[in-house]
Formats: structure tokens, sequence, C-alpha cells
């Protein structure tokens, strides 16, 4: 039976071995090297260097630091079942759909009236509804957008809930936040990384909707709103 020490090794030389099929020409440069050269282009690597750099460390000690040519630094069961995550990770990075929200969203209707998007928003407990037509996407129904809508008729001392439809409501808030499309092969990574450059703009990203194609036209296979930030973190251990 293999020693944690040897699966460990084992694991990170699989990773360096990932790396340098990716650089080439960089068959002297260090492992940390590597992880520099890399990870501006993959996401995964960024967001794991941290980590990867800690582990390299390990593996020099493992290597390097013998007494009487045993190993003295032994990895523990949690190092290497992280460090094979990690590599899985590199390796084929795990896709937002089907893996998280897999159900297919409710969606509205333009000419759905307001009564019956509160009603739903109430029931399922959702703060963002996405709104298509014939066409494909319409808009987004956003509680939020039910102030400004009501600020705005109390304005015209205007106010009918039966009436109103939810075209009426979409748009308000579109100043402050927007919805982007993604198609089904977005990974976990590239997701987060969608969400956390939102929150240092402006105009925030609220919503990513996933289609086939990522394409407008197209229904929704899941959407994704800030609410699911932690479960995207706990996946990718961020």
């Amino acid at each position: 039976m293999e020693t944690r020490a040897v699966r460990f090794i084992s694991l990170f030389n699989k990773i360096e071995k990932e790396f340098a099929s990716r650089l080439p020409d960089s068959k002297r440069s260090t492992f940390y090297d590597l992880i520099y050269l890399l990870q501006d282009k993959d996401l995964v690597i960024r967001n794991y260097s941290s980590k990867l750099k800690k582990y390299a460390d390990l593996r020099n000690v493992i290597v390097h630091d013998t007494i009487d040519g045993k190993i003295v630094a032994d990895p523990n069961e949690d190092a290497i079942i992280e460090l094979e995550l990690i590599y899985n990770q590199i390796a084929s990075p795990s896709k937002v759909y089907p893996l998280i929200n897999n159900k297919p969203p409710i969606c509205l209707k333009p000419d759905d009236t307001l009564s019956t998007a509160l009603k739903l928003s109430e029931e399922k407990k959702f703060s963002q509804i996405p709104i298509y037509n014939e066409q494909g996407y319409f808009g987004m129904f956003r509680s939020i957008s039910i102030a400004h809508w009501l600020y705005n008729s109390i304005q015209d001392d205007i106010v009918s809930i039966k009436d109103t439809k939810v075209r009426d409501i979409i748009g308000l808030d579109d100043n402050e936040r927007t919805v982007v499309f993604r198609s089904k092969n977005l990974n976990l990574f590239e997701l987060w990384e969608i969400f956390q450059k939102s929150a240092k703009q402006d105009k925030k990203v609220d919503v990513v909707i996933i289609t086939n194609k990522g394409l407008t036209t197209e229904l929704p296979l899941t959407i994704f709103t800030e609410w699911d930030l932690p479960q995207i973190a706990r996946e990718i251990k961020a």
C-alpha cells in the first residue's frame, strides 16, 4: 500500500506535468514560476495559487529533507484529498450546469400581472424572475424594481397592482444592475469571476442566465444570482 507521502508526490507530479504541457518552452522554470506564468490565463490556477505554493513547499520538504534516506514529513489525508481536488479542477474544471441549480427557472411573461409576479416571488422566495416572450429574453423582474415603480406611481397618484403588467415594472433599475448570458459550458471559476469583477463596478451583475449557447433567444437552463455565491464558494473552496 502506498504511503501518504508517495500519493502526495504522485498527485503533485501530475499537476506539474499539466503545467509543463501548457508551457513547453519553460522546461527549466520552477513550480512557482509556472504558477506565475499561468495564473493570468487560467482562473482555476489563480484561485488555488496560494495553496499550490504551500503544497510546493511541502513537496520540497518531503523530497529533500530526509534522515538516513527516510521521509521526515508526512502529509495528512486532508492535504491529499485537497490536492486531488485541485488537480481535478485544473485538468477539467467543473461546469456550472448541471452541477448547481440544475432545475429550469420559473419565468414570467411581459403581460403577466404584477399581482401574479408578487405571488410567485413570495411563494418561491425569488427576488429576481426572468421575463420571456416568444422572441426570447424580455427583461428581469426584480423585487427592488417595485419600489421604483411605486414611487413613480404615487407621484402620479395612480397605483393599481391588479391592472399593472410586469412589462411596466422592468427597466426601472437597469442603471444599477445588469444581466449577462453565458453558455452551459461556463465553469464555476468563470462564474465566480463574473460576480467578483462586477462587485468593483458601478453597474453590477446581479443575474447570470445560463442557456445552451449563451444566447438571449434561448430559454434559460438555469440562473445564478448573488445569493448563490456562498454555494459557489463552497464548490470551488474559495
